[in-house]
């Protein structure tokens, strides 16, 4: 009896298996990936370095802004929150920095309330 639900079963499964649809990665209007065929699918642009008084206790004045942009159709959501003017650039990310050599943190802004947004 047992002999035969396994039998059942294992080709009630070989049957769904056998008809179900593989999966397709999707692809923009023109079948690729990327919207940009020259940039890689998420890349990080340097926009300038600048002092700016810093908005938490315990960090410089020496900031970097970058942009982050999207050459995908999908969105890629990011831990944030907002800044209090446009001179602190356009939203404030959480990150975290791991060591190469052995995965450790060494820098850690991740806060438990954020925002998190659509990079479109």
């Amino acid at each position: 009896m047992m002999l035969k639900v396994v039998t059942v079963i294992t080709a009630a499964l070989l049957a769904v298996n056998a008809f179900a649809s593989p999966q397709r990665r999707q692809v923009d209007k023109i079948g690729r990936p990327r919207l940009r065929r020259d940039k890689p699918s998420v890349y990080i642009s340097f926009i300038r370095v600048g002092k700016i008084e810093p908005l938490e206790t315990g960090i410089g004045d020496q900031h970097i802004w970058l942009r982050i942009t999207n050459n995908t159709r999908w969105p890629i959501w990011l831990d944030s929150s907002s800044v209090p003017n446009e001179e602190y650039g356009e939203i404030s990310l959480y990150y975290t920095i791991e060591s190469v050599n052995d995965g450790s943190i060494v820098i850690n802004s991740r806060r438990h309330v954020c925002s998190n947004i659509p990079l479109a």
